[in-house]
């Protein structure tokens, strides 16, 4: 679905890096931060030009064997050097997690694997976050 003020997958509207509306196939679709990740490490930073508070953080992790404990991290920032976590999930499994943030606004926003335990055979960890209006 398609919309003036940008492009909406179920409750989650899309922007650009620019901050422009993604629109149809010419906008950016939602932004990879973390691709094919296997160890502690910040993902890719998402500048969404202006400060937003509604976020989303879809992970999916692959493994042919899980890890002990594996921390997933929404993090965010408001001048793109000092980062909290605004929302975080613990994973056991492979599997696919989404995880959202509300009333913590931020402009920069980034996946980020902030703890693994255990030696996992494999490990794909893929986050994407969107941006909702």
């Amino acid at each position: 679905m398609n919309t003036s003020s940008g492009q909406t997958i179920g409750a989650v509207t899309l922007y650009n890096q620019d901050g422009s509306p993604s629109v149809g196939s010419d906008g950016l679709m939602p932004f990879v931060s973390l691709n094919a990740a296997s160890a502690v490490v910040n993902g890719a930073v998402l500048d969404s030009v202006t400060a937003h508070q509604t976020v989303a953080l879809f992970i999916t992790q692959t493994s042919t064997t899980a890890p002990t404990t594996m921390t997933v991290a929404l993090q965010g920032s408001a001048d793109g050097t000092n980062w909290v976590t605004l929302v975080s999930s613990t994973a056991t499994a492979a599997g696919t997690v989404v995880i959202n943030s509300t009333g913590s606004p931020a402009r920069y926003f980034r996946g980020a694997i902030t703890a693994l335990t255990g030696t996992p055979a494999a490990l794909s960890v893929t986050a994407t976050v969107a941006v909702a209006a």
